[in-house]
């Protein structure tokens, strides 16, 4: 059985330390870093976070899903990044599940703590990819469905109010960090719609008309 830990009230240079020993320790493991999830702040995702063949209940304490668009990177971002620039960067999107799980049992965790949690970064999926371009967003809506049934709706602006603002953002982050992100390295924008709570026996679908669909069951 998953236990929570207790929140830790770090500060923000501990908090980024654990964040990336927690990526170091994955990737001695054997894990890869493939890209990672933007919202408030950013957290790592490696290769055994993808779930396309669904997820186990009981490996996670409360596992959300979330609605958000991926972005495939074609150029490393390794300084700031301006709306106008961003599809020097972006090769292709795609319609995607972000699962997050906070290690803490609880989403009331601090800032600091969020980040030393890797931002509750659990698993993630997503559809086909269609090449990038200015139009490819424009005025799209995000649905999620529960076996089937609709539960949750919002347009893509309700991502910062355009999706393509994550890279930006993104990019500011890493780059005052020090960090830069490889070229193939996928991006999760942050949530369009409200986080659904996954329950073992259920079907969860993530879908935007026009860009794909994705589908995750959780046993």
């Amino acid at each position: 059985m998953v236990k929570p830990c207790q929140l830790l009230g770090t500060t923000l240079p501990q908090a980024c330390e654990i964040r990336d020993n927690d990526l170091l320790f994955r990737q001695e493991s054997g894990e890869e870093l493939v890209g990672v999830k933007y919202g408030g702040t950013f957290g790592y995702l490696t290769n055994v976070m993808d779930c396309k063949d669904g997820i186990l209940v009981s490996q996670f304490l409360n596992p959300y899903s979330e609605a958000e668009v991926v972005f495939k990177l074609k150029k490393e971002i390794n300084a700031p990044i301006e709306l106008h620039e961003v599809l020097e960067y972006v090769s292709h999107v795609a319609a995607g599940m972000e699962i997050y799980d906070s290690r803490f049992g609880t989403l009331e965790a601090s800032f600091n703590d969020a980040i030393a949690d890797n931002a509750s970064a659990a698993a993630f999926s997503y559809s086909q990819w269609l090449p990038a371009s200015t139009e490819v967003l424009n005025g799209l809506e995000a649905q999620v469905f529960v076996n089937d049934q609709l539960v949750e709706s919002a347009p893509l602006t309700s991502i910062r109010g355009n999706p393509w603002e994550s890279i930006v953002a993104l990019s500011n982050e890493l780059t005052s960090l020090n960090i830069t992100l490889p070229a193939g390295s996928i991006v999760f924008s942050g949530s369009a719609t409200q986080e659904i709570l996954m329950l073992a026996g259920n079907t969860y679908t993530v879908e935007i008309k026009g860009l794909g669909a994705v589908v995750v069951t959780a046993s």
